[in-house]
């Protein structure tokens, strides 16, 4: 009984010695700078480095006497759109809507002669939603005299996938396509840093890692060779299709502020 007490007591230590931590970092960001409320709108561009082994595995030839794909990775352009709440000490709340990464690819196999046999293109479009708690710590001046922060970011969010698949056989002049679509959980965590320009807009750069892995790929509204397609859908090899979007992403941040957060 007394070590059960003890060992409920020392966590509650440890958390306690969290929570004055914390207290102290938002004491801190007051110190130096009036901070207030606020409300802001924030748009991001920027891209994220995508491994596409998932296309990979996805076209490979191999099974069908083919050559093997061997696309690279590459760095596909994502956006969002944010609506945020920033509170007069650490702590703020964001919700936003993502874009991308969207990508498209176009696969001809030809046969031991060089002769292309098959076309196939498939475009990925992604989308999604999520919600990211922050805590954003501000510094009197930056380098244009005004405030400047740093912020941290837990987001999670539901994001989702559009796919349209079309191949035609070059010899016997046979074709077919189907729709593709997919959802999933997304994780992610995001660091930024902004500097205030006037007093109520920043400019600043994020950089964030995203998991984003849609484990099952539905398929419907198929035609031609392909109107009898099964679901869900499958890899060359018919193992199940995996479309994995997770990467480092890089972003440039604008915001707008209903009213100014900090003041040096």
């Amino acid at each position: 009984m007394l070590t059960i007490r003890g060992g409920v007591m020392g966590w509650a230590g440890k958390l306690g010695l969290v929570l004055a931590g914390l207290v102290g970092l938002s004491d801190l960001a007051i110190a130096d700078v009036k901070t207030q409320s606020a409300f802001y709108l924030a748009a991001g561009l920027g891209g994220r480095n995508v491994s596409n082994e998932d296309a990979n595995s996805y076209f490979d030839g191999t099974p069908y006497g083919f050559s093997k794909t061997s696309f690279t990775s590459a760095f596909a352009p994502v956006f969002d759109l944010a609506l945020g709440y920033q509170s007069d000490s650490l702590f703020g709340l964001e919700l936003g809507a993502t874009g991308g990464p969207n990508r498209g690819f176009d696969v001809t196999y030809n046969n031991s002669a060089n002769t292309p046999v098959l076309n196939a293109k498939d475009t990925w479009t992604v989308a999604g939603v999520y919600v990211m708690p922050t805590l954003r710590l501000f510094r009197p001046t930056g380098v244009l005299e005004k405030p400047a922060f740093q912020t941290v970011g837990l987001r999670i969010g539901r994001t989702y996938l559009d796919g349209t698949l079309e191949a035609s056989n070059k010899v016997n002049g046979q074709s077919g396509k189907y729709k593709q679509a997919g959802s999933t959980t997304a994780f992610g965590v995001a660091y930024r840093f902004q500097q205030m320009f006037t007093s109520q807009f920043d400019l600043g750069i994020e950089i964030a890692y995203d998991r984003i892995v849609f484990d099952e790929i539905t398929t419907k509204d198929g035609s031609g060779v392909y109107a009898n397609i099964k679901s869900p859908d499958t890899n060359a090899d018919n193992s199940k299709a995996v479309v994995d979007v997770s990467g480092l992403s890089l972003r440039l941040i604008f915001s707008g502020w209903f009213s100014t957060p900090a003041r040096p």
